[in-house]
């Protein structure tokens, strides 16, 4: 972390904020073939990790999860996508348990976080994204 010269982290409660949802599949789908792909990984792996049955337990999630969009937003946040609040934290790392993580400490180096985004926007963001991507040669 100390060489870093700039550090930007998007953590895991922002990014289950960011959803991929059944109802997105036919824009995905009818994208191209990294859309058809893409939808067809999604359901399985939403099926195969059993994401509408956690979307059931836990009210704050849309009935029709398929899969958090962990990686996608990580991107965005990279490429400085508008919807994400990035604020500066004093962070140190720390090593639990052979876990990394990032504690708060006002002796910790200012580090970038993502602190919230534009859930409701980011979905049609990241689907216009795949749908350039098969646009473009």
């Amino acid at each position: 972390m100390a060489a870093s010269a700039d550090l930007t982290l998007v953590p895991l409660p922002a990014t289950l904020k960011a959803h991929l949802r059944a109802r997105d599949l036919p824009r995905l789908r009818a994208s191209g073939p990294l859309g058809r792909l893409l939808a067809a990984q999604s359901q399985a792996r939403g099926d195969e990790a059993g994401m509408r049955e956690l979307a059931r337990a836990h009210p704050g999630l849309p009935d029709d999860l398929l899969n958090f969009h962990h990686d996608p937003l990580t991107c965005a946040v990279a490429l400085s996508w508008p919807g994400a609040a990035i604020e500066t934290l004093p962070l140190l790392p720390v090593v639990d348990d052979h876990v990394l993580r990032f504690q708060h400490d006002q002796d910790g180096r200012p580090t970038k976080v993502a602190a919230d985004l534009d859930a409701e926007s980011f979905p049609a963001t990241w689907l216009a994204a795949v749908e350039a991507a098969q646009t473009r040669r």
